[in-house]
């Protein structure tokens, strides 16, 4: 009896662990979707999607001004949970073009560059059956002085990428790594805020320099 207690406490405190972790960015997902409930359908429209670079380039639009462009960037994500969250966070909006920035955290968290690569290219996949009009395109992973000892690794996930990238049709790869750079190759350390991962409005500065260029 005792034992099938303990076996019925194990599963339930499993379960919990998972219902923790499915419902982590549910949050901001739902968030998401009660803007898009609110709000008309778009169409036309260009969206960029990744972790916390994205969601925190404030006032987006203001750096495109001639496009429809909305940020569904969401926390500190990686890969996996844009993949499994890739429908609800687009919609039912008219999707023009798709951006992704992804890599970044999944490094940092002791992930392989292969299983990053495999992660992306499904998305990427993904979203081209889904929109098959539409233009996908990922952006490099960026340079942090926080992060200095994962370029090699980010490096390879950006040539791997590239290479992935440059096979398909309605794909972009656009490098937002280099222009972050100063002469010696080290990150450029005023582009970034106090914790050495994040941008300033200098460094999306440079971003979006390098981007417009490739906006549909």
């Amino acid at each position: 009896m005792k034992k099938l207690v303990v076996l019925s406490l194990l599963l339930a405190f499993v379960m919990a662990g998972y219902a923790q972790t499915g419902s982590r960015w549910e949050k901001e997902i739902t968030a998401f979707e009660q803007e898009d409930a609110q709000k008309p359908l778009k169409k036309k429209l260009i969206l960029f999607t990744g972790s916390s670079s994205i969601r925190r380039w404030e006032n987006l639009s203001s750096y495109f001004p001639d496009k429809q462009v909305l940020n569904r960037g969401f926390g500190g994500s990686q890969a996996s949970d844009l993949l499994e969250y890739a429908d609800r966070i687009t919609g039912k909006h008219k999707i023009k073009q798709i951006l992704i920035y992804e890599g970044d955290n999944d490094l940092a968290s002791g992930k392989t560059v292969d299983r990053v690569v495999g992660d992306l290219k499904q998305i990427i996949i993904h979203y081209q059956e889904k929109y098959p009009k539409a233009t996908v395109s990922v952006l490099s992973v960026k340079p942090s002085p926080a992060r200095l000892q994962l370029v090699p690794q980010i490096k390879e996930l950006n040539e791997q990428m590239k290479a992935f990238m440059l096979l398909r049709k309605r794909a972009q790869f656009i490098d937002v790594f280099s222009p972050l750079l100063k002469e010696d190759g080290n990150p450029k350390p005023e582009i970034f805020v106090s914790d050495g991962i994040h941008m300033n409005a200098q460094g999306y500065q440079l971003w979006a320099a390098a981007i417009a260029p490739y906006l549909k």
